[in-house]
């Protein structure tokens, strides 16, 4: 994930969820089909996913994944919130009340998809980021700067009060100026056993600079290539940013 795909997924959000939160307030009746069908539709999605996932690790690659608990979670309290008003009175206040909880609800479930969803593995060809059925694969032989970063995140109220911290670490993948893999390590309640799947760049890449204090000499390289690109990194490789 760039900056751009962030504002595009964080937009899209917004969007869905205010528009899940709505059915609860103009369409009461209708709202238990959404949850059934929301149902249906990330179920389909995390099977698909999951199933994907089985097959890399059969295969004996060394695989990163995370556990989709926080999206059934979510999923549950989404679907919950929908399907209430088939057991409770439905009223303006009543649904108002309900709606709120969604649109925080589905927020958090559109922001943890992709951590979910995303998985890496590591084959004779690369290193491969899977989504679903679609995949992008770095060749070793083209690998030349693998680096860490780390993004800390503060939730503040008033700006004096800190509700929620939390660092989210990535592994940044890069074959030349213009392609790259970002491999999220841990974040909040997403984690996994990466050590597999690190030990493999480190032991395929061979043709890789490892660490960010490699720059001057990755460039140098990229240089010598005849690319006639410099590298400026979008993000430095450890940031706060407080909110």
């Amino acid at each position: 994930m760039n900056r751009t795909s962030d504002l595009v997924l964080g937009a899209a959000a917004i969007a869905a969820a205010l528009a899940g939160s709505a059915v609860v307030l103009l369409l009461p009746l209708a709202a238990p089909l959404c949850g059934i069908v929301f149902a249906a539709l990330s179920g389909a999605v995390l099977m698909w996913n999951i199933g994907g996932q089985s097959i890399a690790r059969r295969t004996g690659n060394p695989t990163l994944t995370h556990a989709p608990w926080v999206l059934l979670a979510l999923s549950v309290l989404v679907v919950a919130a929908w399907v209430l008003p088939l057991f409770a009175p439905s009223t303006l206040d009543s649904s108002a009340l309900v709606a709120l909880p969604i649109f925080l609800t589905l927020l958090a479930y559109i922001a943890y998809l992709p951590a979910t969803l995303l998985f890496w593995y590591a084959d004779d060809t690369g290193l491969t980021r899977q989504v679903l059925s679609f995949r992008r694969t770095l060749p070793w032989q083209a690998i030349d700067w693998v680096y860490g970063a780390q993004q800390t995140t503060t939730q503040q109220v008033y700006s004096a009060v800190t509700v929620a911290k939390w660092t989210d670490r990535v592994l940044i993948v890069e074959a030349g100026p213009e392609r790259s893999l970002r491999v999220l390590l841990s974040s909040l309640f997403v984690g996994g056993d990466a050590r597999p799947l690190l030990a493999a760049i480190q032991s395929r890449a061979t043709n890789a600079h490892f660490g960010f204090d490699q720059m001057p000499a990755v460039l140098r390289a990229r240089e010598g290539k005849g690319t006639g690109q410099l590298y400026s990194p979008a993000r430095s490789p450890s940031s706060t940013i407080s909110h």
